[in-house]
């Protein structure tokens, strides 16, 4: 049996690249004989960073290559680790590719991650809602997000009921996403945990066997959206209590930052956000990755909302009792609640429960 994955596997983040190991992976395990179709949309590629209008061309144009050495360094990051360690198809760039190609797996799984954000995904939705694949395919969704709390547009709805009324099962990351799917008229779907669930920390450790970057007690800052001043200046208030230092992993080399920590780690592959989540005594981050390797690695953590997309968050801390670590971007940081000891021990319980939940969607749906 061969099964295509479609996902956002390439979405140069440390989230995107592990989600897609992490499922590919379990599933190969499992016996089957997998691959993720590898379809890089354009806002992934070289391409958007040049400018296309005449307006300011030469000052774009000096910019970008200035930044063109980072800008390709961090792409070859994920590209080599994906090509090593993620079994993948050739490369499509549109729905033209998939459909001249007349893919044949026996089933199609798209998920995780966002890929029925529609805001974040455009015109190349009706590719995540597999549209492209031949008629009368086996097709599930595993852990799909829509990012959004909400859906209220009639027509958006509709849109979704057509897209995945004739999917075998359907599971979502997001309580939020069993709504959005309620109300559209899918019925039957469940809320499962990210693929980044299947292995615990030992798992991961050993899939990747680096030793310690740093000897020393740590706090590890993680953030995306450029908020990574907001939460070094986090760190730094639990590390003065704390004794720690501060260790910095990020995908943007900004020097003003890199002053301000103990470690900096800067367009560094995968392995190294593995290593440095599995043995970091403290993690302050924004991102929803960020915060689902705190829980599965059982870190004592704190993390700040986004400008957009929370329910992502909000839904994985609610899942296990932990949204009093959700600082509000509005907010400032509320020592109390930072340095109160998570305790694991029933958390942990629950996890299991849930990683086993995830394990038995996938085999039993899959399994023809």
């Amino acid at each position: 049996m061969k099964i295509g994955i479609l996902t956002i596997h390439y979405g140069v983040n440390y989230g995107s690249a592990l989600q897609a190991y992490a499922l590919s992976n379990f599933l190969r395990k499992n016996g089957f004989n997998v691959e993720v179709i590898n379809y890089i949309p354009e806002r992934y590629r070289i391409s958007p960073y040049f400018p296309k209008a005449k307006k300011n061309w030469l000052t774009n144009s000096l910019f970008i290559l200035a930044r063109f050495p980072m800008i390709f360094l961090r792409r070859k990051v994920f590209s080599d680790f994906l090509k090593k360690n993620v079994p993948m198809s050739k490369l499509y760039k549109n729905i033209k590719e998939l459909y001249k190609d007349n893919l044949k797996y026996d089933i199609y799984i798209t998920g995780s991650d966002q890929v029925w954000n529609k805001e974040y995904n455009g015109k190349t939705q009706d590719i995540y809602y597999l549209k492209f694949v031949p008629e009368n395919s086996i097709k599930i969704a595993c852990s799909a997000s829509f990012g959004v709390s909400r859906i209220t547009k009639k027509e958006e709805l509709l849109e979704i009921y057509e897209a995945l009324k004739d999917f075998k099962a359907i599971s979502v990351r997001e309580d939020s996403g069993l709504k959005i799917l309620q109300k559209a008229g899918i019925r039957g779907a469940v809320q499962v945990l990210d693929p980044t669930f299947l292995f615990d920390k030992d798992s991961w450790v050993k899939h990747f066997d680096l030793n310690p970057l740093i000897t020393e007690p740590y706090i590890l800052v993680y953030a995306l959206d450029n908020e990574e001043k907001r939460l070094i200046e986090f760190a730094s208030k639990i590390a003065k209590l704390k004794g720690y230092k501060i260790a910095l992993i990020s995908l943007d080399n900004r020097r003003r930052n890199k002053k301000k920590v103990n470690y900096s780690f800067y367009n560094k592959s995968p392995e190294y956000f593995i290593n440095l989540f599995s043995n970091a005594d403290y993690v302050v981050t924004n991102s929803f990755h960020g915060v689902a390797f705190s829980i599965n690695f059982r870190k004592q953590f704190i993390a700040l909302s986004r400008k957009l997309y929370n329910s992502r968050l909000e839904s994985i801390l609610n899942l296990f009792d932990l949204s009093s670590r959700l600082t509000k971007r509005e907010n400032d940081l509320d020592l109390n609640i930072a340095l109160k000891e998570i305790d694991y021990n029933e958390i942990y319980l629950r996890i299991e429960e849930q990683r086993r939940k995830l394990e038995k969607f996938l085999l039993e749906n899959i399994g023809l």
